[in-house]
């Protein structure tokens, strides 16, 4: 495949995956929760179609950027050597365990950047990636019994507030994209 078809490929899978989890959680949720430190608030607020304010927004952004950064002290706990693997499996999960924190620390550096412009749909999609990325990579090293124990439930939550970022922030920026606007006004 070309680049060209790569990119196309992973795309089309980045935006599937959107839509489904989308689709899947919104017929899961329960009543509504009024605690904004929780990510059901975020949730259902998306599943209302309602709006967040912009310190909503940057409390989702702080809740996110602390579960990034516990997955990071989690994953700098992890040691390949320690493990019962043969040569070529070791070497397989060390070029994961080195993506994986390369993916952890791009997740970090476009938080920050979001941070700055919360309006940036560019900025909002590769974040989310990431934090797919980042997510899923906690649990395939979790399905390994040497590295279960390295995770209590970081990964989960990280999934969940992936998933009240998605819809409190993600579909409604697309949303207001697509009708020229901008989903947060800033302050000056």
């Amino acid at each position: 495949m070309s680049t060209r078809q790569n990119r196309v490929v992973f795309f089309l899978v980045a935006l599937s995956t959107l839509l489904s989890s989308s689709l899947v959680l919104s017929a899961e949720s329960g009543p509504p929760k009024q605690n904004v430190e929780h990510y059901m608030y975020y949730w259902e607020k998306g599943n209302r179609g309602e709006q967040i304010s912009i310190e909503e927004f940057k409390f989702l952004m702080s809740e996110l950027e602390k579960k990034v950064t516990d997955l990071k002290a989690a994953f700098s706990k992890i040691s390949i050597a320690g493990p019962n693997f043969s040569y070529r499996i070791g070497k397989v999960w060390e070029i994961k365990l080195e993506l994986t924190n390369e993916n952890i620390e791009a997740a970090l550096k476009y938080i920050n950047a979001l941070k700055d412009n919360p309006n940036s749909m560019r900025l909002s999609l590769i974040l989310y990636l990431y934090l797919k990325e980042v997510s899923n990579s906690a649990y395939d090293f979790e399905r390994i019994k040497d590295f279960e124990t390295t995770f209590s439930d970081t990964h989960v939550y990280l999934g969940f507030w992936c998933t009240a970022f998605q819809k409190a922030h993600l579909i409604p920026l697309a949303a207001a994209r697509d009708m020229h606007l901008d989903l947060y006004r800033m302050k000056k």
